[in-house]
């Protein structure tokens, strides 16, 4: 072979290789749900606090964004959970509840090992918290921030599932009932998730 030919294979050869993380941004989606378990405040008192409200919930989760590169993801949420009925409103007086979220995360993703792709993810946003009892209904809003992280088993290169946990926290601005305004020393509360996602990454 003539020396200019070996020249120019070694030379393919030796050219870098575009790996994953140099691909064009992509859609992300994720799907998901499991349970949700309340702490801290709903404002500064000694008699009321969230988990005398309620005692935990089901959260449906879903996700919709972007993967900037392979490793890092910016999604936006929401977040819809039907709490569990309680007594725990007033004494002898059950109650039901609700919360929405909606926000927004980064999210970043790592190395899969046998299948298994490792994230992690900060964000924030808005939540809305409803109890319903006899008399009438209580809404209380506000800002929180939170972190996930999990594992997701990817059967295909585009398809995945596994559990997630998420952390919580935020503090209530105003109060909707049959008086209104901004809550009396507001104060932090928050919830614990464990679940389980689908994802979807087209």
């Amino acid at each position: 072979m003539p020396l200019a030919q070996v020249l120019a294979v070694l030379t393919l050869a030796a050219a870098p290789v575009d790996e994953p993380e140099t691909r064009a941004v992509s859609p992300v989606f994720s799907v998901g749900g499991g349970y949700a378990i309340p702490f801290g405040d709903l404002f500064n008192t000694d008699a009321i606090n969230i988990n005398n409200g309620m005692k935990g919930g089901f959260p449906v989760h879903g996700e919709a964004g972007v993967a900037l590169w392979r490793s890092w993801h910016v999604v936006a949420y929401v977040d819809y959970a039907f709490l569990d009925r309680s007594d725990r409103c007033a004494p002898g007086d059950p109650c039901t509840g609700r919360s929405l979220r909606l926000g927004g995360q980064v999210q970043y993703w790592g190395s899969g090992q046998s299948g298994w792709t490792p994230f992690i993810g900060l964000g924030g946003g808005w939540e809305r918290l409803r109890f319903d009892e006899q008399n009438g209904s209580l809404f209380f809003s506000g800002f929180e921030g939170g972190a996930i992280g999990g594992a997701v088993y990817f059967f295909t290169s585009w398809l995945g599932i596994g559990p997630y946990f998420e952390a919580r926290v935020g503090a209530y601005s105003t109060i909707d009932a049959p008086w209104s305004g901004s809550p009396p020393n507001p104060a932090l509360h928050g919830w614990l998730v464990l679940g389980v996602r689908l994802d979807l990454w087209p």
